[in-house]
Order: C-alpha cells, then structure tokens, then sequence
C-alpha cells in the first residue's frame, strides 16, 4: 500500500509495513453488501431466487388488486392500491364496497374510507409474507457468517487500527508544522539549549485566528 513510498519515506513505509490486506475478507464484504450497507441479491443464490420470486408475487398481488380497484372505482372517487403492514390492500369508499369480501384494516380518519384486503389476494399476500421471512432469515444467516470472518481478523484488524492511528498521528504532527512554518529541534552535543525566533505553537494558532501577529523570541 505504501511502497511507492518507500524511497521517500523510508521511516513511514517501515510503519506501514505491518498493515495487514485483508483481501478475502473485503472481497467477501464487498460481494455481499453495498455501498449503501444493504444486502446484495448476489450474497447468495438463495436469497437472489427468494427476491425474485418476491417480485413476481409481488406484481400478481398488485395486477389483481389494480383490477378490483378499477371496478370500485367511480369517476369522482377511484379507489387505490397501497401497502398496510407488508400486505397489499385497497383505500375504496365506504359505499362503493357492495358486498366484496376480505379483511378490514382499518379506515379514513373521516370514516368515508375503508382499507381492505380482499379475500382473493389473500393467499398472495400470505406467500409474499412467507417469502418476506424467508428473506430476512437468509440475511441474518450471511451476516452471521460475514461476522464470524471479522471475529477470525480480529487480531490483524487489531494491528491495522494501531498502525493506522500511529500514521494518523504523524501526519497530523507534519500538517501541524507545516502550518506553523516549524522547524526540526536539532540535538546539541554539548547539552545546549537554543531557540531562534522561537513562538509557542498554541500562541500562535490562537493568534492566526484572531489575525495578530506573534512575536517570536530567542533563547540561549
């Protein structure tokens, strides 16, 4: 990750070469879950079929629906298809019901409007239900297993976090005396102690803020 480094930085490539890839494990990140953290059809075939089948559940529910709720509709009141609870239902007018069976999930706030499931999507919504849960137990089954390969590099992580803030840490140390125009404190053989055109590092950013200037100072 660092060689092109290495010749000019040789002491932060030496730092560096204790991080660990971890190849297997991002691939395996990376081919089960998105960008977005969700879960990719891909993960596994199983869940790649039971979204598929999902869909097609989904849009016989939804085909059937649309059906009825042209035949219920009128031409100053339609009646609409919509999601109540994971399950497809009909918003129709409380009068326009004539006698179409289901299940009542609830009403408009005026009561001039019925939610309801009727019985002939029933036992579509009660296989997209089976399917919904079949999968949500498919992702907890690839997370289980994306969370054991972290638990198993745990310790290289461990090493990669440690090295990683120890970079961190350097660097911020090098913009910090870049912007402070600072200089190396060099050792003096004979025990010596001298500073030219010294400024105390919080002084100054405290100062930059506020637009003074710091007057710098000699010591020997």
């Amino acid at each position: 990750f660092f060689q092109e480094w290495v010749e000019r930085t040789p002491l932060l490539a030496e730092r560096a070469r204790v991080l660990q890839s971890l190849s297997t494990l991002r691939e395996e990140i990376d081919r089960c879950v998105d960008a977005g953290g969700e879960i990719r059809d891909g993960a596994s075939a199983a869940l790649r079929k039971i979204r598929r089948d999902q869909e097609v559940v989904r849009e016989r529910v939804i085909e059937r629906l649309n059906a009825i709720a042209r035949s219920l509709a009128t031409p100053d009141a339609e009646a609409t298809v919509t999601p109540r609870g994971g399950r497809y239902v009909v918003v129709v007018r409380r009068d326009r019901l004539r006698g179409l069976d289901g299940i009542v999930h609830g009403q408009s706030s005026s009561g001039a409007s019925i939610v309801i499931e009727p019985s002939a999507v029933v036992p579509l919504n009660n296989e997209l239900a089976e399917l919904k849960s079949a999968e949500e137990a498919e992702i907890l089954r690839l997370l289980t297993e994306l969370t054991n390969s972290t638990r198993r590099g745990i310790p290289d992580l461990r090493v990669n976090e440690n090295a990683l803030a120890d970079l961190d840490v350097l660097r911020a140390a090098g913009v910090l005396s870049r912007d402070l125009r600072a200089v190396p404190a060099l050792p003096s053989k004979r025990g010596e102690i001298t500073i030219r055109q010294g400024r105390h590092p919080l002084l100054e950013i405290a100062n930059a803020k506020s637009g003074r200037v710091t007057v710098p100072l000699d010591v020997e």
